[in-house]
């Protein structure tokens, strides 16, 4: 057991907010059609071997594991590592004999709490309904020398929205969108003009899952709008607005692997490699048998932990009992958790699925 005597709110006040931050996310999100599968087709093959190994490393050593999570993106520590982990050890207490107390795993989750505490300046799990990363003095040195284009007509928010659906789209179709890990909005930041930025960052375009030749490894659009808008970002970064945000837009900028982008054109040849490469891979996906759909869907969730791994010098890639996993369990967990016509559980169960106070696994 680990104390955490740093930390200022009560342990149970934290598990609360981030169960809180999950209810709210899980809320926005209204109804969902999984593709290529529901999240349980997949997760189910492997969540228990995986959070076994990441717990592992924490109980040896719990401040280098909060070393090794400090290189994870926040929104894979937040939606990706949370929940799922936490259930990951339940299951496998249950049903492995996993040896693992409900204040183990409160522990873990504070680490990641500690962790998000570092990696933002906003509430760790969007609370305040944002998701600041920059400081002041990062955000201005960040600013420095962008390169414009200014909406005077309407053509160029086109563009530019264009751009952010397709990369958007891409994304989901790389990563499943049950695992769409490699897009986040952060901000909204206030800049001294008064005007607003939000970011919007995608990263991992190239993933070495696919092997695809993508042109482009991550790419960021900043938006800054008129004055100050209303916008609110939550635990799985959905950005939630109600004024017309869009026709607020006084400028943005397009840094493609760190280089500015200005001229229309060069963007619009970005979002057409992007349009082109999405329609590519839906076509594959959807020639992909169940099992191999799950073999895709497990290499995609251990790639966005490649960074936790590599840190302890170990192959990110899946080990080898899990694909035994696949092989003896064939595609029982892909029947049994196909999606219900009743639609999705209460929000209750949710909450008591992924609290590390309790026991419950659904």
């Amino acid at each position: 057991m680990v104390c955490f005597d740093f930390l200022m709110k009560d342990k149970n006040v934290i598990i609360d907010e981030y169960l809180a931050a999950v209810e709210k996310a899980i809320v926005n999100g209204g109804e969902t059609r999984f593709w290529p599968a529901a999240q349980s087709q997949i997760n189910s093959y492997f969540i228990d071997i995986l959070s076994e190994s990441i717990f592992d490393k924490f109980k040896k050593n719990p401040k280098r594991c909060e070393t090794a999570l400090l290189n994870l993106p926040v929104t894979v520590l937040r939606w990706f590592l949370c929940p799922f982990v936490i259930l990951g050890l339940k299951l496998a207490c249950r049903y492995d004999n996993y040896p693992v107390t409900k204040e183990e795993m409160v522990s873990f989750l504070l680490i990641i709490y500690e962790v998000l505490r570092k990696k933002v300046v906003s509430h760790p799990f969007c609370l305040d309904r944002a998701n600041r990363i920059f400081t002041r003095e990062e955000l201005t040195n960040f600013l420095l020398n962008k390169k414009w284009v200014e909406c005077q007509h309407q053509s160029e928010r086109g563009t530019v929205n264009y751009l952010s659906l397709d990369l958007e789209s891409y994304v989901w179709s790389i990563n499943f969108d049950i695992f769409a890990y490699a897009v986040f909005w952060h901000g909204p930041y206030h800049l001294s003009d008064g005007n607003t930025l939000l970011v919007k960052k995608f990263f991992d375009l190239d993933s070495e899952v696919w092997q695809s030749k993508v042109n482009y490894s991550h790419i960021d659009l900043l938006f800054v709008f008129n004055g100050g808008i209303k916008v609110e970002i939550d635990f799985m970064s959905h950005l939630f607005y109600k004024d017309l945000l869009w026709e607020k837009l006084k400028k943005y900028a397009v840094l493609v692997d760190g280089k500015c982008v200005i001229k229309l054109r060069e963007i619009e040849k970005i979002n057409e490699h992007f349009s082109k490469k999405r329609r590519e891979q839906v076509l594959l996906i959807e020639a992909l048998s169940p099992q191999e759909i799950i073999h895709r869907g497990i290499e995609i969730y251990y790639f966005m932990f490649r960074e936790f791994f590599q840190f302890y010098n170990e192959d990110w890639r899946p080990p080898e009992k899990i694909y035994q996993k696949i092989e003896e369990s064939g595609l029982k967990y892909w029947r049994q958790f196909s999606p219900k016509k009743e639609g999705r559980p209460p929000i209750e169960f949710f909450r008591r699925l992924y609290d590390p106070r309790n026991d419950f696994t659904g």
